[in-house]
């Protein structure tokens, strides 16, 4: 994204001073822009020169245009330092198309407008429009024309040849011998503006207030994110543009919405009756929307315009969600060429728009006269007037609330699943072979904090944990590799109790920014059971077939009640397939991320994969969630709050009096000793090197510790003695903390 562009300079250049825009009228094309983004990244300052360009269009692709360097003279070397004598003079940000800005120099500014005339004179139009782009060739005749430019004085002084010369041999190349024009002045363009000083602005249309009633949630204001997600759902035509360049929404790195702790505004549309709470950045989107439409002389301001507004701030939520391919042209070109098909123009260049005519203006002009007339008709039409009025009112009210349903996406598809694959799917590999595994979450999205503590986790944003089948003997807490996007890191591998019954464990691995998953997450889902109510439904899961792994179809089915109290539940894959261990199980329903229902059970050993096709049990998402609070909790320090182990302790009875330690009556699922491995039925003989006797000597040391500290504690396990470690962690708000829990 652009905004990640500015932070890398800004990190390798320092903090640029604020400079002159310079907007674009006939925009790059891709080739074109791709040359400026080569040349920010080999140039050793914070300015891109004239000559920064030249070695870029040397550099980028095999294109006719550098036949010209063949005749001519070649650029020099990117390694090469040359000093510039045109980086400080007069810089400027230079936005090529409606979504990328660069810093250049006042040379590189004149060179681009040349080569927007060059555009222009090669398409033989009077005026620029939405299918005009600068080439590589326009951009250089650009450079050619600007005097005393460092990529001109470089070519003059290699080649001998003086700059009509040297413009005379690109002409031949590329103009069929005839010269563009060279001029400072913006080209004209086909239809700006009609009607930018007229005395209203224009209304709003029913698309926009459409849109924004079917995002209004529960209890709160309706933000970038639900509005581009109801044009997803309401207003296909504009999202396909988006789409067919690749582009989905999906949960950026960090907080997925933020927009409401900015602020928010009532929104009352003129010659409407509905008003909406809305976030301040939504506002802002709908008058930048009106700006444009006023810009343009459109009738009235439609979801097009507003949309146009959201995708001018990269930091609202919005545009955040809206996963941007590598090689995808910016959100705002696309609706430009495939929506307006027409020349947008930059927000520079916008003029604000007054507002629309208001409803008493339209009362004195149109419905006192109406009402003249109506009065002449008598009582009896007068009153079915009204009936008519009322039915419309209750009809309109009716449709409203039958669209305030949840923000979703649309469904995702067997192939969408499979585009993911690389980043669902890893390998983990212990003493006994690999076996792969399938990502769970992260762990900071997890954290279950008290209320009023004030506590630390500064890498919890980098662990992440991935579910697998466990070994025929299961080490908690070893040591084993995790192979994710073809990388190997180390991992953490946690074999509780409860996923026993699953014969599945965690893999938890520290995994660095550039390999993080951070352009997808799971939405947590469960079948529901009750009186007319489906016990089974549709689901997707993975396959194992002649070409490898594959996303199958596959019916999901609830079957009683876990160990744990949730909802058991089955997958059979459809088609004769079989479903493979640890892969997610799906449902392909609406969803802003894929909603995952649990992780499919390790088979036994010497279990056939190939050939068993009945149902596998599942692990529920909701289980799977538990264990992650757990682990993210032993992660996080902090100076108050008290400590928990999850454990329930019975005081020793008279018959039990010889005996070494305390029963252990119930293990709390998910946290600390869970983790570590404490069953219900082991018996606490040593907690830190200190005998225990009585249940009160565990409350005592846990008290006395601080969440995320560990615990040697040694237990008796029918004839055998154990050793384990626990991590301590919180506990939560919620929990009334009684004695026995510790």
């Amino acid at each position: 994204m652009v905004d990640d562009a500015r932070r890398e300079d800004e990190a390798r250049l320092g903090r640029p001073e604020p400079v002159a825009a310079q907007f674009s009228v006939v925009p790059a094309s891709v080739v074109t822009a791709r040359v400026f983004w080569y040349a920010r990244d080999v140039s050793r300052q914070a300015t891109l020169t004239t000559l920064d360009l030249l070695i870029a269009l040397n550099a980028v692709e095999d294109g006719d245009w550098q036949q010209f360097f063949v005749q001519a003279a070649p650029p020099p070397d990117a390694a090469t330092f040359l000093a510039s004598k045109e980086s400080a003079v007069a810089p400027r940000e230079l936005w090529v198309d409606l979504d990328v800005p660069f810093r250049v120099t006042e040379a590189v500014g004149k060179a681009f407008r040349y080569g927007e005339w060059a555009a222009l004179h090669e398409s033989g139009a009077e005026s620029a429009d939405s299918e005009l782009r600068v080439s590589p060739y326009d951009l250089l005749y650009g450079l050619l024309g600007v005097d005393d430019c460092d990529a001109l004085n470089h070519l003059g002084g290699i080649s001998g040849m003086s700059p009509a010369s040297l413009r005379g041999v690109l002409s031949d190349l590329a103009f069929d011998g005839a010269l563009p024009e060279l001029s400072d002045r913006p080209p004209p363009v086909d239809g700006w503006p009609t009607r930018g000083e007229s005395e209203y602005g224009p209304p709003w249309d029913v698309s926009v207030v459409e849109c924004l009633a079917s995002a209004v949630p529960t209890g709160g204001a309706v933000s970038t994110l639900r509005f581009v997600s109801a044009i997803v759902r309401a207003r296909p035509e504009l999202w396909s543009a988006l789409a067919s360049a690749g582009y989905r929404l999906a949960p950026p790195d960090g907080h997925a919405e933020r927009e409401e702790a900015w602020g928010t505004r009532v929104f009352r549309p003129e010659r409407r009756r509905e008003t909406l709470l809305v976030t301040s950045a939504m506002y802002s989107a709908l008058l930048l929307g009106r700006d444009l439409a006023y810009f343009r002389g459109d009738a009235s301001v439609t979801a097009a315009h507003v949309l146009y507004g959201v995708l001018d701030e990269p930091e609202n939520d919005g545009f955040r969600w809206l996963a941007r391919p590598a090689s995808a042209a910016g959100p705002r070109q696309i609706l430009a060429d495939q929506v307006f098909r027409a020349a947008l123009p930059p927000r520079g260049l916008v003029k604000a728009s007054p507002a629309a005519r208001r409803r008493h203006d339209a009362v004195a002009h149109v419905v006192v006269p109406a009402m003249a007339v109506l009065s002449t008709v008598g009582s009896v039409l007068a009153a079915l007037w009204r009936l008519l009025v009322l039915a419309a009112i209750v009809a309109g009210a009716w449709v409203g609330y039958d669209r305030l349903e949840s923000v979703v996406n649309p469904p995702p598809t067997a192939e969408a699943l499979t585009a993911d694959l690389p980043v669902i799917r890893a390998e983990v590999r212990g003493e006994d072979g690999a076996r792969p595994a399938t990502f769970v979450g992260r762990l900071s999205g997890f954290v279950r904090l008290p209320a009023d503590s004030r506590a630390f986790a500064p890498d919890l944003g980098h662990r992440f944990v991935f579910a697998t089948q466990s070994p025929d003997r299961a080490a908690n807490r070893s040591t084993v590799i995790l192979t994710y996007r073809g990388k190997s890191y180390p991992a953490v591998f946690h074999c509780p109790g409860a996923l026993g019954q699953y014969r599945l464990c965690l893999a938890e691995a520290v995994l660095p920014k550039v390999d993080m998953p951070d352009t997808f997450g799971w939405v947590p889902w469960s079948l529901t059971s009750g009186a007319g109510q489906p016990t089974s439904g549709p689901a997707l899961v993975l396959t194992s077939g002649p070409r490898g792994t594959a996303v199958g179809k596959a019916s999901a089915s609830l079957t009683g009640v876990t160990s744990t109290g949730l909802p058991g539940l089955t997958v059979r894959a459809t088609g004769g397939a079989s479903p493979l261990s640890a892969s997610p199980v799906v449902v392909p329903a609406e969803g802003l991320a894929l909603r995952l229902l649990g992780v499919t059970a390790g088979k036994a050993p010497g279990t056939a994969t190939g050939t068993d096709i009945g149902p596998l049990p599942v692990a529920p998402a909701a289980e799977l969630y538990t264990y992650l609070s757990g682990l993210a909790d032993t992660h996080v320090t902090a100076p108050t709050g008290r400590a928990d182990a999850g454990l329930v302790m019975a005081p020793d009875r008279p018959a039990d009096s010889g005996r070494p330690g305390v029963d252990v009556t119930k293990v709390a699922v998910g946290r600390a000793a869970d983790l570590a491995g404490v069953l219900p039925g082991d018996r606490v003989t040593r907690w830190d090197g200190e005998k225990v006797t009585e249940p009160d000597q565990v409350h005592r040391a846990v008290g006395r510790s601080a969440p995320g500290e560990s615990a040697t504690v040694e237990l008796r396990r029918g004839s055998r003695t154990l050793r384990v470690i626990v991590r301590l962690g919180y506990v939560v708000a919620s929990e009334t903390g009684g004695r026995d829990a510790e």
